[in-house]
């Protein structure tokens, strides 16, 4: 007897498997909508102007390093380990790279071109290039290579998106 035959032969036996398949939806429908889990924003970037002592939230439209409660602001690479959240690592762009990515955004903002442009410029090899890193706290260099990050507790440091 197939399926189809089943159902016709016998509605409540289709009424118990469409209500299943109801509660089985709504069941992922709600896990889905109120665990609480937040997609990072792909305009949403962390920023420090205290070396890397704490972060705080900011657009990725803030190029580095800028002025912020007079202070210098720079982007904060930020991870999270078994002892919390830290700031492995900082990054500023060059004047030059600085200067491009400000008239990119000036371009797209006075609609000349889509704000996606900005975007891929940030992601570009050229802003990648122009890019300088260095560890937070005193006595650490800029450099043009990404330093390896360590956790305080000696665990595993994992990325922190915003």
């Amino acid at each position: 007897m197939s399926v189809r035959e089943l159902l016709q032969k016998d509605k409540i036996v289709g009424v118990v498997v469409a209500l299943a398949l109801f509660a089985v939806a709504g069941s992922i429908t709600a896990f889905t909508l109120l665990s609480g889990t937040r997609h990072p924003s792909p305009t949403g970037a962390f920023m420090s102007d205290d070396d890397g002592q704490s972060f705080y939230s900011d657009t990725i439209y803030h190029f580095p390093p800028f002025e912020h409660d007079g202070k210098t602001a720079l982007r904060a690479a930020v991870y999270s380990s078994n002892s919390g959240k830290f700031v492995g690592v900082l990054m500023r762009y060059t004047p030059e790279t600085k200067k491009l990515l400000e008239d990119e955004y000036a371009k797209a903002s006075r609609g000349e071109e889509p704000m996606y442009m900005v975007l891929r410029m940030i992601g570009s090899g050229q802003a990648r290039a122009g890019t300088e890193y260095k560890l937070p706290g005193s006595g650490h260099q800029w450099s043009r290579g990404v330093p390896r990050v360590k956790a305080p507790d000696g665990s595993v440091p994992i990325m922190v998106q915003p």
